[in-house]
């Protein structure tokens, strides 16, 4: 944890002086490539234990209150599930029985210690706080887990069309836009909103004018050190060292089926998903999100009509594929979060049946199961992974 500190003091000290360095993607190298140019079918030596011990579901709790409505981001903080619950325009927290423990609802509105929109949420690494950007009225609203509503602060108006942003250290937040918050002409940025200036900037990602947002896993902090991943088309995974330099951590390489963004149109009036993506897919290995922890790196993907995970072994610097076939069980989807313990999915009752392998099946878990309803709650599905 001393560790981690440091490096966020550092960082945040170094990023500052900075100041507003613009820095662009196509200058960089990556530290190490992951490569897969085998058939795009299921590695022969796949199999779940290569990596899992076995797995756990919770099923939340079902009442009128603790219901999710098209949940997004996932955090996983001192064993209790957080999620950006969209419908209700809140973020709701659930423990490791499932029962609903936390719940934004009381802060909606338009008075003291309120927020009018949840446009996305953050909680930092010790489960202490809750960040909610209002971008409504351009501020984001502090509250303690425990005792409530604690500040806002505020960033500048000209920040519009925010994707997803992360709280650095104190007061210093990363903020990413698919559109380029407007007219910024890029795609991340860093706020010190004590001082009440920008730090620094990020070009246009590729293919920005997409306004795609295919990924979760925005921002993330592993060993301290924070991680970047834009949106589609995305083969990278960008990093800060300990010199406050960005960094391209790892690149994904498919040999000729490695998608490039060069083949999309460039006209907005383009339907993307009808017309031109199932013929990208029939050619290309499209990217949608990745997740990493100490051991791994798991990377969804999808080509020709299926999609799949490839879950590259830090240590061994090899590269195994799991598709999944229509109605296939254990499948592998992109995940909701990832830590060192766990690999997390949130999933509808009528699809828990596709996520449990017939190797990690158990009588408690189809007793589980067969007690969840499908009219019920989501379902929490944690693959557990092997201990080095």
């Amino acid at each position: 944890m001393k560790n981690v500190l440091w490096f966020l003091l550092l960082f945040t000290c170094l990023i500052a002086c900075r100041k507003e360095e613009s820095v662009s993607l196509s200058e960089l190298n990556p530290d190490f490539d992951i490569s897969f140019v085998e058939d795009y079918r299921t590695s022969e030596d796949f199999n779940h234990n290569l990596f899992f011990s076995g797995m756990e579901i919770v099923p939340l709790e079902t009442n009128s209150d603790a219901i999710l409505g098209r949940p997004r981001k996932m955090i996983v903080r001192n064993g209790r599930y957080y999620f950006h619950n969209t419908q209700q325009n809140c973020v709701s927290g659930f423990d490791e029985t499932g029962k609903e423990v936390y719940s934004t609802r009381p802060f909606i509105g338009k008075g003291p210690g309120e927020y009018s929109g949840c446009i996305d949420y953050y909680i930092d690494d010790r489960g202490e706080y809750l960040y909610i950007l209002d971008a409504v009225r351009y501020r984001i609203c502090k509250y303690s887990l425990q005792d409530g509503f604690l500040k806002y602060i505020a960033y500048p108006e000209d920040f519009t069309r925010i994707k997803s942003f992360c709280l650095i250290k104190d007061e210093v937040f990363g903020f990413y836009s698919t559109s380029e918050f407007g007219d910024l002409n890029c795609s991340l940025l860093f706020y010190d909103a004590e001082k009440e200036s920008k730090l620094r900037a990020i070009d246009v990602l590729p293919a920005s004018y997409l306004h795609i947002q295919s990924n979760r896993n925005i921002f993330y902090f592993l060993n301290g050190q924070l991680h970047f991943n834009h949106s589609f088309p995305s083969l990278s995974t960008y990093y800060f060292d300990t010199l406050g330099v960005f960094n391209e951590k790892f690149r994904l390489d498919f040999g000729d089926r490695t998608f490039n963004p060069v083949v999309l149109p460039t006209d907005e009036d383009v339907a993307l998903h009808g017309a031109m993506l199932p013929d990208i897919y029939q050619e290309y290995i499209v990217v949608f999100d990745k997740f990493e922890n100490n051991q791994f790196v798991f990377v969804s993907l999808f080509h020709k009509e299926e999609s799949g995970m490839l879950i590259y072994n830090k240590e061994t610097r090899t590269a195994h594929l799991k598709t999944n076939s229509s109605g296939s069980a254990g499948m592998l989807l992109a995940p909701s979060y990832v830590d060192d313990n766990h690999l997390y999915y949130l999933c509808l009752p009528e699809h828990l049946s596709y996520l449990v392998p017939s190797q990690f099946r158990s009588d408690s878990i189809d007793r589980i199961a067969d007690q969840i309803g499908a009219e019920d709650n989501y379902v929490v599905v944690k693959y557990l992974f092997n201990k080095k």
